[in-house]
């Protein structure tokens, strides 16, 4: 004969060792930090474990995929401001700005072509007369890019490597 609590463990058992019904029970839970306490109540079976993992790493992805929409909406309209008035500094501030806030979009690999794209564009404005002095700060601030200066005929040349190792005259 089985006591109450007995019953009740062997109930909690079958339920959590079945993956379907552990997905469904997933499914109704919308925070993952409830999924993480489910996970410290001490089922011990690798199916319970793998289960909360694939459910956990698919709220990550789909974490991660609403941040870099909201990342890339934001960028969007900044970049809109900067179209709009190409000749006012302080949007195009606003810009790199919002960029060095964001700092997390360099570890996704879906941004890296963008970028490779920003520090291409900031050595074209580093090497123009216009935002030259922002955007050599913001290639220091961005991509670790200093001006480095060297000795060629007398003269002192400025110039940064960028992250593919070319060498850009200032």
């Amino acid at each position: 004969m089985h006591t109450r609590y007995q019953t009740r463990a062997a109930l909690y058992d079958q339920v959590l060792d079945e993956p379907n019904m552990l997905e469904s029970i997933l499914d109704r839970l919308d925070d993952p930090k409830d999924i993480v306490h489910l996970s410290l109540c001490g089922a011990k079976g690798t199916r319970f474990h793998n289960t909360l993992q694939h459910v956990l790493s698919l709220r990550r992805e789909q974490q991660m995929n609403k941040k870099i929409h909201t990342f890339c909406t934001e960028l969007e309209s900044i970049a809109r401001r900067v179209r709009e008035s190409p000749s006012q500094t302080r949007s195009t501030d606003d810009l790199f700005e919002y960029l060095m806030d964001n700092l997390w979009y360099k570890d996704v690999p879906e941004l890296r072509a963008f970028d490779a794209t920003v520090e291409r564009k900031l050595i074209e404005f580093a090497v123009g007369d216009v935002y030259s002095h922002n955007a050599l700060n913001y290639l220091g601030l961005l991509f670790g890019n200093y001006v480095k200066c060297r000795f060629e005929s007398d003269e002192l040349v400025e110039y940064i490597i960028d992250s593919n190792g070319n060498v850009h005259d200032i």
